[in-house]
């Protein structure tokens, strides 16, 4: 595979093409299940049949004692018969799908999101039906069972002690980002951090969902190589603008 490249296809169809244990770290916040304009699915078990898919190959390509960052919703809102309102428990699903392919959980980070959407009121101003604002959402941290590969550790990847101790907590609390282009962008201090607790300089990371290519800014930003995969040739042209923006103001 190129590196430093983002692949305006299906994620399943780049993995597809990458060799066995061949990536250092997967950084990714997939498609929402029901709540985007890009959800494609026709109910909550066609979904999971798709995240099956996707930790399939990423348990293939993904190197042995290397982590997966997987950033979603940890319960979906949905209305079955009768318009009751349930939520169903994606992370419990996720975890228990990457349990198939040797893919342990290490934890589950909550991300304190701050600037959470509207207030939801249900049946306001009474009892008893409070429907709860969620301003939380998880970031999985997943490890491929095996001994990691460490050839890569050099002094340039140190980490400074104040931003180990912030960041070695399972609450991480920063603003979701609101002014983008891409309809549900991660901010960047996500996958910046992730990239720096988790890979080395020249390590090479890979975005399935790379969206407005947040996550190959984070891994330029330190020095990493990065592998993208984005199905919208909009949002590719988003990324790429980005990153060659970037390029432009380190020569300039």
């Amino acid at each position: 595979m190129e590196l430093n490249k983002i692949y305006n296809e299906n994620c399943l169809d780049t993995m597809r093409k990458m060799s066995d244990n061949s990536i250092d770290l997967i950084v990714t916040s997939p498609p929402y299940f029901n709540l985007r304009e890009y959800a494609q699915w026709k109910s909550y078990d066609d979904y999971l049949k798709s995240v099956d898919l996707w930790f399939k190959e990423m348990s293939r390509i993904i190197k042995s004692g290397r982590h997966i960052a997987w950033n979603i919703q940890p319960f979906v809102p949905t209305k079955i018969a009768n318009d009751e309102r349930w939520h169903l428990p994606l992370s419990a699903n996720t975890v228990n799908i990457a349990y198939k392919y040797d893919l342990m959980i290490e934890q589950q980070i909550i991300w304190n999101k701050q600037n959470a959407s509207q207030n939801m009121f249900g049946s306001y101003p009474y009892p008893p039906t409070i429907i709860y604002k969620p301003i939380t959402e998880d970031i999985l941290i997943f490890k491929k069972k095996g001994q990691a590969d460490l050839r890569n550790k050099t002094e340039e990847s140190k980490i400074d002690l104040d931003f180990w101790k912030k960041w070695s907590i399972n609450v991480w609390t920063f603003p979701a980002q609101t002014n983008s282009e891409h309809s549900a962008p991660f901010p960047l201090t996500l996958p910046d951090t992730v990239i720096k607790m988790h890979s080395f300089v020249g390590d090479i990371v890979y975005d399935p969902f790379t969206g407005s290519g947040t996550t190959a800014v984070a891994c330029k930003l330190n020095k990493r190589n990065y592998i993208g995969s984005e199905y919208k040739q909009e949002y590719v042209e988003m990324a790429e603008n980005r990153l060659s923006h970037m390029t432009n103001s380190l020569f300039n």
